[in-house]
């Protein structure tokens, strides 16, 4: 079986919960500040989106090899910006990034 590994570093913004993990529109865990998580997979193309309330991530398309693993990393906006984007553009503020 194929795996995403989801690194979240610390972040001031969100650092208190957890963001949920989406992949192919199913909830399917969440990760924690400071923490990376791994979540098995089938093989083939999969959306991926961390989301904190209102405050989704634009959703990542992935390819995944047989028996791979793709590395990824959430990406914060520094707080006073996030904190502005929390009501005007949702989608700005986590970022799923190739690790």
């Amino acid at each position: 079986m194929s795996e995403v590994t989801i690194l979240r570093p610390w972040s001031y913004f969100g650092f208190a919960r957890a963001l949920k993990v989406s992949i192919d529109g199913v909830n399917i865990g969440s990760i924690s500040s400071k923490k990376t998580e791994k979540f098995g997979v089938t093989s083939g193309s999969h959306t991926i989106q961390v989301s904190m309330d209102w405050c989704k991530s634009v959703p990542l398309s992935i390819n995944v090899s047989e028996n791979a693993t793709v590395s990824l990393k959430v990406e914060t906006q520094f707080v006073l910006l996030a904190t502005l984007c929390c009501f005007f553009r949702p989608s700005k503020i986590f970022k799923l990034v190739g690790n």
